[in-house]
């Protein structure tokens, strides 16, 4: 699964949303208590580059799509 972060997005701080800002997020909403299970066909994330975020899956799951709409 391939997402493409919109240029120009930034977070509240102001700081810029990048590729790895959203990998790093993923893979710590990968370990959380609340959303481990959630995420369970997740088995990797990369930032190949500032604007993609690849997600490698273990299993096919319909129900990442809603998650990242």
């Amino acid at each position: 699964m391939t997402l493409q972060i919109r240029e120009g997005q930034e977070f509240t701080s102001g700081d810029v949303l990048n590729a790895q800002a959203v990998a790093e997020s993923l893979e710590a909403a990968r370990q959380g208590p609340s959303t481990a299970a959630s995420l369970s066909a997740i088995a990797s994330v990369e930032a190949p580059d500032p604007s993609t975020v690849t997600l490698k899956l273990s299993k096919p799951d319909a129900a990442l799509v809603p998650l990242f709409s």
